[in-house]
């Protein structure tokens, strides 16, 4: 009985109310940790000021944020639960560029020299450190296995479209965009396009082949009139465009560079539609 109390009251410990995992030394040994704030809701404000409505857009529930040397590194760890997977899933997306390698921690993880950057299910993290050399980033990778691994596998999974054959080469430059600062910062050349419409979400990349570069946008209105609406105003003033109405208040957009070769990539998107979920 003893023990079993004792089993509990350590669980309780490390994993605190919140559901958030908290690392100590047990985890990181020899680590010496200088800070472990939490800030909820509107909280956030008083963290990152100005960077915390992009958050809140997509879905912000709570961060910890913990900082601590280790190994002769300064290391600092944002760790956020957001309302959903998709909204974690988006942060990420928003957030990461340049990786030097990407899903090698998880389905959607993101590696660069001072960060690693990790969606998994409703959670979204960020490791910080001071330095870059190839120790400090091994040093990063184990950070965030060791918070990953305290939680069930929770994966997140895009549309089905990004997963056709064609598309797949190019998941790691998919965004899902929710909203004017989602745009604002995912993909700021289309900002102007949305400028009179709310309550839209997109996932969207942007591809490359033989030198030409395309982009496939899925758009999720909120009403069937946004979609007439974004047809009418916005579609017209877009050049080099194929355009599909997968199902109601949904619009799905190829553009592409003049001189572009589409030829492989309009008739993978019109076989997906066609023989899949439409």
């Amino acid at each position: 009985m003893i023990k079993i109390l004792f089993v509990m009251l350590i669980s309780m410990f490390v994993y605190p109310q919140d559901g958030m995992y908290e690392l100590t030394s047990t985890d990181l040994p020899g680590a010496v940790f200088t800070r472990n704030d939490t800030f909820t809701g509107i909280g956030l404000w008083g963290y990152i000021n100005g960077g915390a409505d992009l958050y809140l857009e997509y879905g912000f529930d709570k961060v910890r944020v913990q900082e601590f040397e280790w190994h002769e590194n300064k290391f600092k760890i944002n760790f956020y639960k957001m309302s959903n997977s998709e909204a974690a899933f988006g942060i990420l997306s928003v957030s990461t560029y340049n990786c030097t390698e990407f899903g090698s921690l998880n389905k959607f993880s993101c590696v660069t020299q001072y960060q690693v950057q990790v969606a998994f299910g409703e959670y979204y993290i960020q490791i910080i450190s001071d330095k870059g050399d190839s120790a400090s980033i091994l040093l990063k990778k184990e950070i965030a296995g060791k918070i990953i691994g305290k939680y069930e596998p929770l994966q997140f999974d895009v549309p089905e479209l990004f997963k056709i054959e064609y598309l797949k080469p190019f998941l790691a430059n998919l965004k899902f965009i929710n909203g004017t600062l989602g745009i604002q910062n995912g993909y700021p050349d289309w900002e102007e396009y949305f400028d009179e419409l709310e309550n839209y979400s997109i996932y969207l990349f942007k591809g490359e082949v033989e030198g030409k570069s395309f982009t496939v946008a899925l758009i999720d209105f909120s009403s069937e009139s946004d979609v007439v609406f974004f047809t009418k105003q916005v579609l017209k003033g877009m050049s080099n465009t194929e355009t599909w109405y997968p199902e109601p208040g949904t619009l799905l957009i190829l553009q592409a560079d003049k001189e572009s070769n589409t030829a492989e990539i309009i008739p993978a998107i019109e076989d997906y539609i066609s023989n899949n979920h439409y």
